[in-house]
């Protein structure tokens, strides 16, 4: 697949999901389409990326438990 198919792929896959996000109208059905949409991009990845992936979500899960104590 040349370089430009790509960007129009990835750019298709950015427009649906964010039309997926948009339509929803519970925030928490929007974070759950926002994670759905993560996931899907890391079968993309491999090696380091996708290492760097889990790193930053783990970073972001922590955050978020962070947020929820009392």
């Amino acid at each position: 697949m040349s370089v430009k198919a790509q960007v129009k792929s990835a750019d298709n896959r950015a427009a649906y999901h964010l039309g997926r996000i948009a339509a929803e109208v519970s925030p928490r059905a929007k974070a759950r389409m926002a994670a759905e949409w993560q996931m899907a991009e890391t079968r993309r990845l491999e090696g380091d990326a996708l290492d760097a992936a889990v790193v930053e979500m783990t970073r972001v899960a922590r955050e978020m438990n962070e947020r929820s104590r009392p």
